[in-house]
Order: structure tokens, then sequence, then C-alpha cells
């Protein structure tokens, strides 16, 4: 049997989708390390229905909203070099 990794973006297949994985992950009171990444999360199944990369741009702006200057630097240079 061939597995692959758990990705929760090969689950998102719509706004709708997307929106509802963020809403359950705020609602449920999942860490803040969870809540960073599923927004990680949110913009590269944002990407992948517009056949697209995710734009570290937008994914500035809404760590910036977040997270402090540090803290964002750190996960835009984790997701930028993952």
């Amino acid at each position: 049997m061939i597995t692959k990794p758990y990705d929760v973006v090969d689950y998102l297949h719509s706004e709708e989708d997307i929106q509802a994985y963020l809403q359950e992950m705020l609602a449920s009171g999942a860490s803040h390390t969870a809540i960073k990444y599923a927004f990680v999360d949110a913009e590269r199944a944002r990407a992948k229905l517009e056949n697209q990369e995710p734009s570290l741009k937008t994914l500035d702006m809404v760590f910036g909203a977040l997270f402090n200057q540090k803290q964002k630097t750190d996960l835009l240079h984790d997701v930028a070099t993952a």
C-alpha cells in the first residue's frame, strides 16, 4: 500500500470549506501555534484553488495582524524554506 502524509489542504475544496476550517480552529480552543498554521493552510488552499503558489505578501499581512515581528519573521522564514 502506498501512503502519503496527511495534508488538510487536500480536503479544502472551496472558500466555504476554508472558512469552516478556520472557524472550527478558532472555536475549538486550538493552540496559538495550531491557529497560525491553520492560516497558512488556508492560504495554501486558496492558492491551490486558483492554481497558484501562496503569496508571501498575503501571508505577511495575515501574520502581521496576529503575531509580533520576531514571530512573523521566523514563521515566514519557515514557510519560505519548506
